[in-house]
């Protein structure tokens, strides 16, 4: 192991911790799930409706959205809509929805400017981020496990 009393550790080393993180802990070799390696396993479950709402809240606060051209009209039913859509998806790839609707909105502004040429003064900074982008982007979650 390369721990133990006859390696050279000093007096003041005594106890050494290893915290790793896995949505998958079959991914983790079983000569590290062996007694005396990794003494605990906690299994964290996927975040319940509630908590789903909760990033979805935390990730959109701040933004500006316009609800015009959808069939949502505010943001309370974006988060329901979102955190219904995200069933047994973890935290982070709730977060990622919210990112990548994020992105499409910059690249549809970046499009726009490119086929605008700037001629209309446009600085980049009118990015709208529509719900129809958090939509487009449910897609991103079909990850394999």
């Amino acid at each position: 192991d390369g721990i133990g009393p006859e390696s050279e550790i000093s007096s003041e080393c005594k106890r050494i911790a290893i915290i790793g993180i896995t949505h998958n802990i079959s991914w983790i070799d079983p000569a590290l799930r062996r007694p005396g390696r990794l003494e605990k396993c906690v299994h964290l479950e996927q975040p319940d409706f509630n908590a789903r709402k909760a990033v979805v809240l935390n990730e959109i606060a701040g933004l500006t959205i316009d609800f015009s051209a959808s069939s949502i009209f505010d943001r309370a039913q974006l988060v329901e809509a979102l955190a219904r859509s995200t069933t047994e998806k973890s935290a982070a790839e709730v977060i990622a929805v919210c990112k990548e609707a994020r992105l499409l909105a910059m690249r549809e502004n970046i499009k726009k400017i490119q086929e605008s040429d700037g001629s209309k003064g446009s600085k980049g900074n009118d990015s709208v981020l529509r719900v129809q982008h958090f939509m487009s982007a449910l897609p991103c979650l079909k990850i394999e496990r």
